[in-house]
């Protein structure tokens, strides 16, 4: 059956869908113009995933393969993880692309909360993100990687058996834009579009959350963020989570850009109670970690 007067091809991702699957503000732009609900809030193919060597009871299933060696020497690590690259292999649409692993060193005692709030963190940032692309303050279209909670099987060997781990497409070109204290990259103009993203996050949530640590890769229609940082005023979004002090941090050292705009609203503290650093900073009640 061919395509209806209620059908169109997104103008991102190219594939052919219903008028349900647009928003009001995507479907009055037209053909040829409208993005879909999935490319204006979502990286494409990100979707939840399952295990190394394991399908799970549904047609979405992705399995990927690692190279033993990326497993003991990981390509990248931060304070409390290790990061390591493989490669899809579930024969759908990601079969042979590139994805990224994510898994605690030994002796991570938040290990088993992390998870729930690093998934729960990305949704609010998919959530602001496309809040933010309906405003089309920018040409080109902002997505968030949403990554799959997986686990080593038995096949992975006693060492790696049952170890969860966080999966996700890999991002090409990657770069940091800003992070959770206030420091911000603003030389060139995706720096100064995240800093309004930023700024923005605050303004519509009337205060309440803030999207920041905004790292990942520019590509030619847009840019694909990855492990985003929530800032809110309740501090429900775990040890990344600097609450209202991180907040007034980021105002601290925030220079307004031409992506801001003057109507949106700052908070009245904007004193520095965070030094400002590149790399994202981790609170455990009293005491502050830098990873």
């Amino acid at each position: 059956m061919g395509a209806t007067s209620n059908d169109r091809a997104c103008k991102s991702c190219g594939h052919v869908r219903s008028i349900a699957a647009y928003s009001a503000q995507q479907w009055i732009k037209g053909t040829g113009s409208s993005y879909c609900n999935g490319c204006v809030a979502n990286a494409d193919g990100a979707k939840e995933g399952e295990p190394i060597d394991v399908s799970r009871d549904s047609k979405d299933a992705h399995r990927a393969a690692f190279d033993r060696g990326q497993l003991q020497t990981p390509f990248a690590q931060g304070q409390f993880r290790w990061v390591a690259s493989g490669k899809y292999i579930d024969g759908g649409s990601m079969n042979g692309k590139k994805c990224v692993s994510k898994w605690f060193k030994t002796g991570a005692t938040f290990e088993r909360t992390y998870f729930d709030l690093d998934i729960k963190a990305v949704d609010k940032a998919i959530e602001l993100v496309a809040e933010f692309n309906e405003e089309e303050i920018v040409r080109g279209i902002i997505r968030v990687n949403r990554p799959a909670v997986w686990r080593f099987t038995d096949k992975c060997g006693p060492a790696w058996a049952g170890k969860k781990l966080l999966d996700e497409p890999y991002i090409h070109n990657y770069q940091r834009f800003n992070s959770n204290t206030g420091w911000s990259n603003t030389k060139f103009l995706w720096g100064k579009i995240m800093q309004a993203l930023s700024h923005f996050s605050y303004h519509i949530t009337g205060g309440k959350a803030m999207l920041v640590d905004l790292h990942g890769g520019v590509y030619p229609n847009g840019a694909i963020l990855t492990n985003p940082v929530i800032l809110s005023a309740d501090r429900s979004y775990g040890v990344t989570d600097l609450g209202p002090r991180g907040i007034s941090s980021f105002f601290a050292s925030h220079t307004c850009t031409v992506f801001c705009r003057r109507s949106w609203s700052k908070p009245t503290d904007t004193k520095r109670y965070y030094s400002s650093v590149e790399t994202t900073t981790m609170e455990f009640l009293s005491k502050l970690s830098v990873g």
